[in-house]
């Protein structure tokens, strides 16, 4: 048998940002007492709830905010134990919260002192199941007037002997007490009666409610990437956007290529939308609709194309037909780079390295002007959209089974759906304008996260006037010098290739000088000068941001000028952070600029 609950119970919410402890209060109007002891019943209301709440606090943009708790219908308690017409409550009830969109369970029914004559240590569960046994639904026992029934019996004590059990018996037989075998005498329907407490209308309300079949739909998910792909291929043109052609245009340019696309749900089926039972419950009811020959009905599918981005992933295919391991090995970041399109592989619900977090934090306000206060992974985004959206409907509701409240509820998704995408698809234009929706950890560190190491260039005047000393180094130990002041920067030198040159000397009498150079500075952005060296004679442009002047005082090794301006170099590459660029397309960008 359960546990009977009272007014010492800890319940919790799964929408707490973190664990904290909730209490509830009896507000029938004859409260139900034993030794003094409060028990809850079905009017039982939060009275203390003092913590944070997680989805108000991601609507307020990472701003803690307090728990706001406002209970739905209590779920799953005992029809079998009523008193004065109270149905108590038992360790197996649950409810919703309508603020939060949290789940409230029991996790714990309180030990507390009960006296009948000496005092004894007992639980809820001990003293309040024979009580129960006895006198379920015996109104007959209740004082008749006043706001309160205190209900006591010696029997109610741990520990009872054999006689007073007997003279609990007399009592329940004195008074013509119903069983519980006597209650599972009742009309089956009326056992099997359910309550639909979390349903996003006003049930209940009129005659249609009676026939109505929302309530009794599942809240199975039918997500399907083979659907979603077939349902984009079959758009029309007019039904196509801007996001939806560039993806068109990428694909058709390279006739080689390392990635292949992948189609993407925006709301994702599985780790989002089924987590929010009652909008698939109402989608799957206007499914049924529409198949079952309901023409006005339009259903809502979540495999729609208006619910699908064309993204890229790795080609494995392309992977085993390569015979280099270099060519195998490419990595995301320039798939990314090339194609502008958002890397889909590695999954939705990411998380984060707690050692990253503060450089990311650094970079997304210096990237978007924006403080992050708590970074969030895709899945958990879209969920707090579509609990927004939940919540939004609960506290509105009206009959949704209308082809009018159908096409609201289709639009709604789409314009959710439309408005991720849009955010999506400014990824090819900036990476970091596509924040804060990335759709893997990989598409968000190629974002925001700092390379744990970096390339930069360092210039000097030739020994002619048209002609520049050139030495390419690697920055190790980025991160770790950023976030400990004690570490130094690492440069180690990258040689060229082919000939193993580094430094190298150019010379730009002719076009071949001009292009040895581009390519040997590789996709390299960040350019240190020292003196004064004519960079005008690069053959390509340097933004002026990455361009760091350091002067020279004395003659010495590059490694060892480097170490000395290691804190300018730090704060320069810091301040000055650049996206990263595949070394094919930079070259190739280079070359154009150089006629």
């Amino acid at each position: 048998m359960a546990d009977y609950l009272t007014e010492k119970t800890i319940f919790m919410c799964n929408g707490a940002l973190a664990p904290f402890f909730i209490t509830c209060k009896d507000n029938s109007n004859r409260k139900v007492k034993c030794n003094g002891t409060v028990l809850l019943t079905k009017k039982a209301t939060v009275k203390s709830a003092n913590g944070y709440c997680r989805l108000l606090t991601a609507m307020a943009q990472g701003t803690p905010q307090r728990c706001r708790c406002r209970l739905s219908i209590w779920q799953e308690f005992s029809s079998n134990a009523n008193v004065n017409n109270n149905t108590l409550l038992t360790n197996r009830v649950s409810n919703f919260c309508f603020v939060g969109a949290g789940d409230i369970k029991v996790v714990h029914s309180r030990n507390f002192k009960a006296v009948r004559g000496f005092k004894a240590s007992i639980s809820s569960v001990n003293w309040l199941k024979p009580f129960v046994e006895a006198v379920q639904k015996n109104s007959d026992t209740m004082p008749k007037s006043g706001k309160t029934a205190d209900i006591n019996n010696s029997g109610l004590q741990a520990g009872i002997s054999s006689s007073q059990a007997a003279g609990l018996d007399n009592v329940s037989k004195t008074n013509t007490v119903k069983s519980a075998a006597a209650e599972d005498k009742t009309e089956p329907a009326q056992q099997q009666k359910k309550t639909y407490p979390n349903l996003l209308c006003n049930m209940d309300k009129g005659e249609k409610c009676k026939t109505c079949r929302y309530p009794l739909v599942s809240t199975e998910v039918d997500n399907d990437s083979i659907k979603l792909r077939r349902n984009y291929e079959n758009q029309s043109d007019e039904e196509k956007d801007d996001y939806d052609r560039y993806y068109e245009e990428v694909f058709s340019n390279f006739t080689e290529k390392y990635w292949t696309d992948a189609a993407h749900h925006i709301i994702s089926g599985n780790q989002v939308f089924k987590k929010c039972r009652e909008i698939v419950r109402l989608a799957n009811f206007y499914n049924e609709e529409h198949l079952n020959g309901n023409t006005q009905y339009k259903g809502y599918d979540i495999n729609s194309a208006r619910n699908c981005i064309m993204l890229i992933s790795k080609d494995v295919e392309y992977s085993k037909k390569m015979d280099s391991s270099a060519k195998k090995n490419i990595s995301a970041y320039d798939a990314m780079s090339t194609t502008g399109l958002q890397w889909h592989l590695g999954g939705h619900s990411y998380t984060f390295n707690k050692e990253e977090i503060p450089i990311l934090h650094q970079r997304i306000k210096l990237f978007t002007k924006k403080e992050a206060r708590e970074l969030k992974n895709y899945a958990e985004l879209v969920e707090a959209e579509l609990n927004k959206m939940q919540i939004s409907m609960s506290r509105n509701k009206v009959c949704r089974a209308t082809p009018r409240q159908n096409a609201a509820f289709v639009t709604r998704m789409n314009n959710l759906s439309a408005r991720i995408k849009k955010h999506l698809g400014a990824f090819r234009i900036k990476p970091h304008r596509s924040y804060p929706y990335y759709v893997s950890l990989e598409a968000f560190r190629y974002t925001f996260a700092l390379p744990r190491t970096g390339k930069i260039m360092l210039v000097r005047q030739g020994k002619d006037k048209n002609s520049l000393l050139m030495e390419k180094f690697r920055v190790k130990r980025f991160e770790e010098t950023i976030t400990d002041r004690n570490r130094n920067l690492e440069f180690g030198r990258i040689y060229n290739e082919e000939t193993g040159q580094n430094p190298k000397e150019f010379v730009f009498d002719n076009e071949q000088a001009q292009k040895d150079c581009i390519y040997f500075c590789d996709n390299i952005e960040h350019f240190i000068l020292v003196g004064n060296p004519d960079i005008a004679l690069l053959p390509f442009k340097i933004e002026a941001a990455n361009i760091l002047s350091l002067p020279v005082t004395e003659e010495m090794q590059s490694e060892q000028f480097l170490q000395r301006h290691d804190t300018e170099i730090l704060v320069f590459l810091r301040n000055n952070a650049t996206a990263y660029t595949a070394p094919a397309k930079k070259i190739k960008e280079r070359l154009q600029q150089g006629g």
